[in-house]
């Protein structure tokens, strides 16, 4: 089911192109709206029409993903094929740049999508959730956060554990978003009955 819908997203056509470029297999870990586009069903149509992928280099693959000139390779060409469609994967990001729960590698979610070369993977719901607090004033990441509770019927209690837990990178700015997402999420529990139902 997943897969049929993702026929229909920009994230699919930039991995079938990638897959369809690289010789050798890789794993990707998908994060922003290409991991919500590919990783839900139904997936919304804004999540859909996402013009970029955005992924996480987990910390012990860091040197493997760093000599892997196949991959950049690849990657180049991608996004000189896919540039006039203004399609890229542009954004990848070491896990200690990114707002995630201390485990979040031991709970990744493998994606129902099937290439030659690429094993495609996301963070849990939660790990989403806290990757999105980077940005606490942008209205299209607040919306995913909420879809994401509303979706999977998350408690707020849950959500303070998360907090709980989560690894936050030391740069201030995060730190300051971080924070200003956590208020602003426990007030969504108190003025939105959606999340309490």
């Amino acid at each position: 089911m997943a897969e049929a819908n993702a026929q229909r997203s920009n994230a699919l056509i930039i991995l079938a192109e990638l897959d369809g470029r690289l010789n050798a297999p890789i794993r990707l870990v998908l994060f922003g709206r290409g991991a919500l586009a590919l990783g839900f069903e139904p997936p919304l149509p804004k999540w859909a029409q996402t013009l970029d992928l955005d992924a996480i280099i987990p910390k012990r693959e860091e040197k493997e993903f760093e000599e892997n000139n196949d991959f950049w390779t690849a990657l180049e060409a991608v996004n000189a094929a896919l540039g006039q469609k203004e399609l890229y994967f542009t954004h990848l990001f070491n896990e200690d740049q990114i707002i995630l729960s201390k485990d979040w590698h031991e709970k990744l979610v493998a994606l129902p999508i099937h290439f030659k070369n690429i094993v495609l993977y996301r963070p849990s719901t939660l790990d989403l959730i806290l990757s999105k607090t980077a940005r606490a004033d942008d209205p299209e990441d607040r919306a995913d956060i909420l879809e994401l509770i509303r979706r999977e019927k998350i408690d707020l209690p849950t959500i303070e554990t998360a907090f709980q837990e989560a690894r936050i990178p030391e740069i201030e700015d995060l730190q300051v978003q971080f924070e200003k997402t956590k208020e602003w999420i426990r007030s969504s529990y108190r003025t939105d009955k959606d999340l309490r139902d």
